[in-house]
Protein backbone atom coordinates (compact mmCIF):
# COMPACT_ATOMS: atom_id res chain seq x y z
CA UNK A 1 0.00 0.00 0.00
CA UNK A 2 2.79 2.54 0.42
CA UNK A 3 4.31 1.75 -2.61
CA UNK A 4 1.21 2.44 -4.81
CA UNK A 5 0.35 5.40 -2.52
CA UNK A 6 4.27 6.79 -2.50
CA UNK A 7 4.03 6.69 -6.63
CA UNK A 8 0.71 7.88 -6.94
CA UNK A 9 -1.34 4.70 -8.75
CA UNK A 10 -3.46 4.54 -5.39
CA UNK A 11 -5.25 7.35 -3.69
CA UNK A 12 -4.99 5.76 -0.31
CA UNK A 13 -5.98 7.43 2.76
CA UNK A 14 -3.12 8.31 5.61
CA UNK A 15 -5.38 7.28 8.01
CA UNK A 16 -5.62 4.10 6.30
CA UNK A 17 -1.87 3.77 6.44
CA UNK A 18 -1.63 4.40 9.57
CA UNK A 19 -4.48 1.93 10.52
CA UNK A 20 -1.99 -0.83 8.78
CA UNK A 21 1.60 -0.13 9.70
CA UNK A 22 0.61 1.05 13.68
CA UNK A 23 -0.68 -2.60 14.42
CA UNK A 24 2.13 -3.90 12.55
CA UNK A 25 4.61 -1.45 14.69
CA UNK A 26 2.74 -3.16 17.81
CA UNK A 27 3.25 -6.65 17.50
CA UNK A 28 6.90 -5.86 15.99
CA UNK A 29 7.89 -4.30 19.11
CA UNK A 30 5.79 -6.31 21.89
CA UNK A 31 6.53 -9.62 19.83
CA UNK A 32 10.40 -8.61 20.58
CA UNK A 33 10.21 -7.57 23.67
CA UNK A 34 7.84 -10.49 25.42
CA UNK A 35 8.77 -13.95 24.02
CA UNK A 36 5.29 -15.27 25.04
CA UNK A 37 3.38 -12.94 23.27
CA UNK A 38 5.32 -13.53 20.48
CA UNK A 39 4.69 -17.49 20.86
CA UNK A 40 0.87 -16.98 21.13
CA UNK A 41 0.60 -15.10 17.79
CA UNK A 42 3.10 -17.35 16.21
CA UNK A 43 0.31 -20.10 17.04
CA UNK A 44 -2.54 -18.29 16.11
CA UNK A 45 -1.13 -16.89 12.79
CA UNK A 46 -2.57 -20.18 10.82
CA UNK A 47 -5.85 -19.93 12.37
CA UNK A 48 -6.29 -16.24 11.50
CA UNK A 49 -5.01 -16.47 7.93
CA UNK A 50 -7.13 -19.32 7.64
CA UNK A 51 -10.50 -17.50 8.40
CA UNK A 52 -9.39 -14.92 6.51
CA UNK A 53 -8.84 -16.96 3.54
CA UNK A 54 -12.55 -18.46 3.47
CA UNK A 55 -13.95 -14.70 3.96
CA UNK A 56 -12.13 -14.00 0.72
CA UNK A 57 -13.11 -17.30 -0.83
CA UNK A 58 -16.72 -17.14 0.02
CA UNK A 59 -16.91 -13.40 -2.25
CA UNK A 60 -15.20 -15.29 -4.69
CA UNK A 61 -17.16 -16.19 -8.19
CA UNK A 62 -16.31 -19.84 -10.08
CA UNK A 63 -16.12 -17.76 -13.17
CA UNK A 64 -14.02 -15.32 -11.86
CA UNK A 65 -11.28 -18.28 -10.99
CA UNK A 66 -11.89 -20.22 -14.47
CA UNK A 67 -10.79 -16.66 -16.18
CA UNK A 68 -8.40 -16.35 -13.94
CA UNK A 69 -6.69 -20.02 -13.98
CA UNK A 70 -4.25 -19.11 -16.85
CA UNK A 71 -3.04 -15.61 -15.77
CA UNK A 72 -2.60 -17.27 -12.35
CA UNK A 73 -0.45 -20.00 -13.65
CA UNK A 74 1.49 -17.74 -15.34
CA UNK A 75 1.77 -15.35 -12.95
CA UNK A 76 3.14 -18.57 -10.39
CA UNK A 77 5.40 -20.09 -12.74
CA UNK A 78 7.05 -16.15 -13.24
CA UNK A 79 7.44 -15.92 -9.59
CA UNK A 80 9.31 -19.59 -9.32
CA UNK A 81 11.38 -18.72 -11.74
CA UNK A 82 12.28 -14.98 -10.44
CA UNK A 83 13.00 -17.31 -6.92
CA UNK A 84 15.34 -19.33 -8.41
CA UNK A 85 16.82 -16.70 -10.27
CA UNK A 86 17.37 -14.47 -6.93
CA UNK A 87 18.20 -17.33 -5.32
CA UNK A 88 20.92 -18.37 -7.86
CA UNK A 89 22.34 -14.22 -7.76
CA UNK A 90 21.80 -14.61 -3.87
CA UNK A 91 24.54 -17.52 -3.91
CA UNK A 92 26.92 -15.83 -5.62
CA UNK A 93 27.49 -13.86 -2.41
CA UNK A 94 27.97 -16.81 -0.01
CA UNK A 95 31.00 -18.99 0.80
CA UNK A 96 30.51 -21.90 -0.94
CA UNK A 97 29.78 -23.97 2.64
CA UNK A 98 27.08 -21.49 3.52
CA UNK A 99 24.98 -22.29 0.44
CA UNK A 100 21.70 -24.61 0.85
CA UNK A 101 18.87 -25.74 -1.81
CA UNK A 102 16.18 -24.45 0.61
CA UNK A 103 16.71 -20.41 -0.69
CA UNK A 104 15.13 -21.93 -3.72
CA UNK A 105 11.90 -21.89 -2.02
CA UNK A 106 11.97 -18.08 -1.84
CA UNK A 107 9.65 -18.26 -5.05
CA UNK A 108 6.63 -19.24 -3.59
CA UNK A 109 3.54 -17.03 -3.06
CA UNK A 110 1.69 -17.00 0.29
CA UNK A 111 -1.46 -18.42 -0.02
CA UNK A 112 -2.10 -15.03 2.70
CA UNK A 113 -1.06 -13.10 -0.34
CA UNK A 114 -4.55 -13.38 -1.76
CA UNK A 115 -5.94 -11.14 0.76
CA UNK A 116 -3.81 -8.54 -0.56
CA UNK A 117 -6.56 -7.04 -2.79
CA UNK A 118 -9.02 -7.00 -0.53
CA UNK A 119 -6.58 -5.24 1.90
CA UNK A 120 -5.73 -2.41 -0.49
CA UNK A 121 -9.11 -1.95 -2.12
CA UNK A 122 -10.18 -1.30 1.72
CA UNK A 123 -7.81 1.45 1.38
CA UNK A 124 -8.80 2.97 -2.17
CA UNK A 125 -11.46 1.93 -3.43
CA UNK A 126 -11.13 1.98 -7.00
CA UNK A 127 -9.63 -1.56 -6.77
CA UNK A 128 -12.76 -2.76 -5.82
CA UNK A 129 -13.29 -3.81 -9.72
CA UNK A 130 -10.21 -5.92 -9.58
CA UNK A 131 -10.27 -7.71 -6.17
CA UNK A 132 -12.16 -10.84 -7.23
CA UNK A 133 -9.93 -11.35 -10.47
CA UNK A 134 -6.63 -10.04 -8.16
CA UNK A 135 -7.36 -12.92 -5.27
CA UNK A 136 -8.21 -15.82 -8.10
CA UNK A 137 -4.75 -15.05 -9.30
CA UNK A 138 -2.62 -14.93 -6.48
CA UNK A 139 -4.65 -18.07 -5.43
CA UNK A 140 -3.86 -19.66 -8.50
CA UNK A 141 -0.51 -18.86 -8.35
CA UNK A 142 -0.28 -19.55 -4.80
CA UNK A 143 -1.06 -23.15 -5.71
CA UNK A 144 1.25 -23.65 -8.43
CA UNK A 145 4.50 -22.10 -6.66
CA UNK A 146 3.28 -24.95 -3.83
CA UNK A 147 2.90 -27.57 -6.41
CA UNK A 148 6.28 -26.77 -7.66
CA UNK A 149 8.73 -25.68 -4.70
CA UNK A 150 9.33 -28.95 -3.15
CA UNK A 151 10.11 -30.24 -7.20
CA UNK A 152 12.73 -27.09 -7.81
CA UNK A 153 14.34 -27.63 -4.61
CA UNK A 154 15.24 -31.53 -4.31
CA UNK A 155 16.41 -30.90 -8.15
CA UNK A 156 19.11 -28.16 -7.06
CA UNK A 157 19.60 -29.79 -3.85
CA UNK A 158 20.62 -32.86 -5.84
CA UNK A 159 22.75 -30.85 -8.14
CA UNK A 160 24.74 -29.49 -4.82
CA UNK A 161 25.40 -32.94 -3.19
CA UNK A 162 27.44 -33.33 -6.43
CA UNK A 163 29.37 -30.39 -5.75
CA UNK A 164 32.35 -31.31 -3.85
CA UNK A 165 33.61 -28.11 -1.15
CA UNK A 166 29.37 -27.13 -0.51
CA UNK A 167 28.18 -27.49 2.34
CA UNK A 168 24.66 -29.46 1.39
CA UNK A 169 27.42 -32.07 -0.09
CA UNK A 170 29.82 -32.00 2.61
CA UNK A 171 27.20 -32.85 4.93
CA UNK A 172 26.12 -35.72 3.00
CA UNK A 173 29.53 -37.16 2.51
CA UNK A 174 29.95 -37.20 6.13
CA UNK A 175 26.55 -39.02 6.85
CA UNK A 176 27.56 -41.38 4.35
CA UNK A 177 30.74 -42.10 5.90
CA UNK A 178 28.99 -42.26 9.53
CA UNK A 179 26.76 -45.24 8.02
CA UNK A 180 29.19 -46.84 6.79
CA UNK A 181 31.67 -46.52 10.29
CA UNK A 182 28.22 -47.58 12.23
CA UNK A 183 27.98 -50.75 9.55
CA UNK A 184 31.66 -51.98 9.88
CA UNK A 185 31.07 -51.58 13.56
CA UNK A 186 28.28 -53.60 13.49
CA UNK A 187 29.95 -56.38 11.36
CA UNK A 188 32.69 -57.03 13.66
CA UNK A 189 30.75 -57.50 16.27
Amino acid sequence: MIALGATGLANIPFMALVATIVPLLIGFVWGNIDSGFKKTCSGAQPIVTFFMTIAIGSSTNVRTILTAGSSGIILGLVSAALGVAFYYIFNMFLKKENRNAMGAAIGTTALNAAMTPAAIAAADPTFAGMVDMATAQIATASIITLFLCPFIVAYINSKMMKKPGNAVYIREQKRIAEEQSSGQVLQNA
